[in-house]
């Protein structure tokens, strides 16, 4: 088998009681890979986890891992690693004996135990913490251990969902820094589950955005920040101007449209173009607009402009001249500087 199909998902749908929430999905994972299941709440991911993991039994399709049909295998005979967003550390146990439980459930002899467990409180920097409980960690310490505690058994596969979401700001940073490291430094195979585009980007080899239990998109962080597919992969990846081509003008769900200087330039596939508020002109241009908010944001500003296809956000740099509310001005939805999307919806 190649590792290619480490994990394959083929056509699997899964439901709570009528309702489908993941339709006949197709996935491939890389031995060693890191992957992104992104979307917004209710989209399928965290479902798709589950089935993974055994926590769900499909409707129908299947689930291979390291050539082996797991699809109706148990939970703990699959050998798959599971992180939280509650951490779920046993608190009355040690940190030694939270990383030491699923050992034993292997039936390792205790100075196995000892061994693997001391050699991953060095890998996660929590040598010397082994006999403190979870309440006398930080968060991010905490997250560590469940960390150490889901890959010291040395699973075939890790999942991840949303582990992050309850550390501050600067210490998801760190713990992203931390995760990538251990990926690389263990090659451990990762399904990463989040609805933050950053954590996604930061993280993932390739990023799997979803929406209605389908992939919309599967490619390398890169491609789809940059060349997102369709709409709402654009707008979700944070494109606010997202305008349909219509008889060579743009125009918007509100039905205003404006014509569009340069669409003699774009190719026939094109249905849609889409611009994020940084790359929007403001202050030259062809088009006119009235400024409706202007807000300082530290290193940018950005306006809210009321045009003809409504109102859009355009961002400048602090530094540039400003434009007070209600002063009319240029502004331009450059080409060169648009996203294009192959579906107007």
């Amino acid at each position: 088998m190649s590792d290619a199909d480490y994990l394959s998902l083929q056509r699997l749908t899964l439901a709570h009681g009528a309702a489908t929430v993941v339709d006949a999905l197709d996935l491939t994972v890389q031995r060693g890979e890191i992957v992104a299941l992104l979307g917004p709440s209710g989209c399928g991911k965290t479902t798709t986890m589950r089935a993974i993991a055994g926590l769900l039994n499909p409707r129908s399709g299947t689930i291979h891992l390291g050539g082996r049909d797991i699809t109706h295998i148990a939970p703990n005979k699959r050998d798959i690693g599971l992180v939280f967003q509650s951490y779920a550390l046993f608190p009355h146990l040690t940190v030694a004996e939270n990383l030491a439980f699923g050992l034993r459930l292997r039936h390792l002899s205790a100075a196995e135990i000892a061994k693997r467990v001391e050699a991953m409180l060095e890998t996660v920097d929590l040598a010397g913490m082994g006999d403190r409980l979870p309440r006398q960690l930080s968060g991010g310490q905490q997250q560590r251990v469940a960390l150490a505690r889901a890959i010291v058994v040395e699973p075939r596969l890790l999942l991840l969902d949303e582990p992050l979401s309850n550390l501050d700001a600067s210490l998801r940073m760190e713990m992203r820094g931390e995760l990538r490291r251990l990926q690389q430094t263990l090659g451990i195979t990762m399904i990463y589950v989040t609805h933050d585009q950053s954590e996604a980007l930061a993280l993932a080899d390739r990023v799997a955005v979803m929406r209605a239990g389908k992939i919309e998109q599967l490619a390398d962080p890169e491609t789809v920040f940059d060349y997102p597919s369709t709409p709402f992969i654009a707008r979700f990846m944070g494109f606010d101007a997202v305008f349909p081509i219509v008889d060579d003008k743009l125009e918007s769900a509100t039905g205003g449209q404006m014509p569009y200087g340069d669409a003699g330039q774009l190719p026939v596939n094109t249905k849609a173009l889409a611009w994020r508020p940084r790359n929007i002109v403001i202050g030259s241009g062809p088009y006119r607009a009235h400024v409706i908010l202007a807000s300082y944001l530290g290193d940018t500003v950005e306006y809210l402009l009321d045009t003809p296809l409504g109102e859009i956000k355009a961002a400048t740099d602090a530094a540039a001249p400003r434009h007070p509310i209600g002063k009319a001005v240029a502004f331009d939805l450059p080409l060169a500087k648009a996203a294009r999307l192959d579906t107007a919806h």
